[in-house]
């Protein structure tokens, strides 16, 4: 009876996984069903790629050089053997199925393997090494072998992206598409990217959705930072008070970053002039909502543009600085002077008090001037040319004064080297003078004669005064004899 003689193409050393776009031999044989290449066999091979139903696969083909056609290679066998040294996969597959048939006999029968095609995600643009909370970035991640060639398909890659890291989570992860080349697809661009909370060690890890086959990839690795920012304190405060601040972690966009965690500290920014340092009875101050409530904070000596420094223990989060403070008080009279003659020394004390009245004693002190204050006689002070500074019992004490001129209401105004210090009165006090009889008439004196008095302005010393030229009047005691003098004026204006 007649029958037919079967033969079976076979493929020889198929790698079970190739790297796309990659060039490797492939050849199929001819054989008996003994295994042995029938020499005289020269069937026409067609040679395809199909998916797991036996659909050619989608985006995805066999290429030879100067043999595809469409979707198949075509290829004739010499002697039993159909090579091809250059072949390639052109996109990543997973468990495809390649086959091999005869497109010119029905007498040797078809063949399948099973095979890989791999690529790799690659990033092209990633983030910094720091980027602050909340900043925008992007990703672009295309796909290429293990040669670095870029790989296409015809199907929309698919990447999803994710962080790994201390904190936070990642944001605006709408991927925005691909570039397209030749209408093929093979890179995906995510923009607008953000992460929420600050921390060290982010990498962006990228992976296909479809393909198996295609490695995932990490960006190299970068960190959030986030700053903190005073947002409630005192521009001007009483050196009696405490300061009540308020201090949040910021991002990028300068608003409060919730999700911040750790602990707040302050002090005061370092400066040589400053007088007064910060006493703050607990050190640490909790973040709750990425805000810290900080109320026990006070400095101990008035001063202007104080500016206090926060530091948070995350090293991740940047310190902030606050506004200018001005610590303020007032100067006050603690030993006012006392009415005083002219020219005679005289004292007086300042020091340095609260709202309350309490007195301030900083351990550096600032100085204190003395004046004459505004309306006072046309006198000078004297013994107050150089500034006193504060003691270490926060006191300013003035001696040697002395006013040259006698008159009522002198008042002395005490003025600070520090600005914030306001500078105070003191109470009205007199500088004195008397008149002093300096040459009587003889005893004895004829009536209608002629005689000479000199007088004098003297002070509690018996010393002449020369700064002031009163008009002196004579006239008889009560009770004298006579009631009038005569033989010239009895007003005149003193002179020297």
């Amino acid at each position: 009876a007649p029958f037919d003689r079967q033969a079976r193409l076979t493929f020889e050393d198929l790698p079970s996984s190739v790297e796309a776009e990659t060039h490797f031999p492939l050849e199929v044989t001819v054989r008996d069903c003994h295994g042995r290449i029938v020499a005289g066999a020269s069937p026409l091979i067609k040679l395809r790629l199909q998916d797991g139903a036996g659909m050619p696969y989608t985006g995805a083909r066999l290429c030879a050089l100067g043999r595809s056609v469409l979707s198949e290679v075509v290829v004739r066998a010499v002697e039993g053997r159909a090579r091809l040294p250059v072949v390639w996969v052109n996109t990543a597959v997973h468990r495809a199925v390649l086959t091999a048939h005869c497109a010119d006999t029905d007498s040797v029968a078809a063949t399948t393997a099973e095979m890989d095609a791999t690529a790799q995600l690659v990033f092209l643009t990633e983030p910094g090494q720091s980027l602050k909370v909340r900043q925008p970035f992007s990703a672009r991640i295309q796909l290429q072998n293990a040669a670095g060639k870029q790989v296409e398909t015809h199907t929309s890659l698919r990447v999803t992206l994710r962080h790994s890291g201390t904190a936070g989570s990642l944001a605006g992860l709408t991927c925005l598409g691909g570039t397209q080349s030749s209408g093929l697809m093979s890179e995906a661009f995510f923009g607008g990217l953000t992460v929420d909370a600050p921390g060290v060690g982010f990498k962006l890890e990228a992976s296909a959705v479809d393909i198996p086959t295609i490695r995932p990839c990490s960006s190299a690795p970068f960190g959030i930072t986030a700053a903190l920012a005073f947002v409630a304190c005192p521009h001007r405060v009483d050196v009696s008070d405490a300061l009540h601040m308020v201090v949040q972690v910021v991002g990028f966009d300068g608003l409060v970053v919730p999700k911040a965690q750790g602990h707040v500290a302050v002090a005061i920014d370092t400066s040589d002039h400053l007088l007064g340092t910060l006493d703050i009875a607990n050190a640490w101050h909790e973040l709750q909502e990425g805000r810290a409530l900080i109320n026990s904070a006070h400095i101990d000596a008035p001063d202007t543009n104080y500016v206090i420094r926060a530091y948070c223990s995350e090293e991740t989060v940047t310190s902030g600085l606050s506004p200018p403070i001005d610590i303020i008080a007032r100067l006050h009279f603690s030993t006012p002077p006392a009415t005083t003659s002219s020219n005679c020394a005289f004292g007086a004390a300042v020091e340095v008090r609260d709202a309350l009245g309490r007195k301030v004693v900083a351990m550096t002190a600032p100085e204190v001037s003395l004046c004459l204050g505004p309306g006072c006689p046309p006198g000078i002070l004297h013994g107050a040319d150089g500034p006193r500074r504060v003691d270490a019992e926060g006191v300013a004490k003035f001696s040697g004064l002395t006013i040259d001129t006698p008159g009522r209401a002198y008042v002395l105004t005490a003025t600070s080297s520090v600005s914030s210090i306001e500078p105070c009165h003191s109470p009205i006090f007199h500088c004195t003078a008397r008149l002093c009889i300096m040459a009587m008439p003889p005893d004895g004196t004829p009536v209608w004669s002629h005689f000479s008095i000199r007088v004098a302005i003297v002070n509690e010393r018996e010393e002449k005064i020369t700064t002031v030229s009163p008009v002196i009047r004579l006239k008889f005691k009560e009770g004298c004899p006579s009631k009038r003098l005569g033989g010239g004026s009895i007003m005149k204006r003193a002179e020297d």
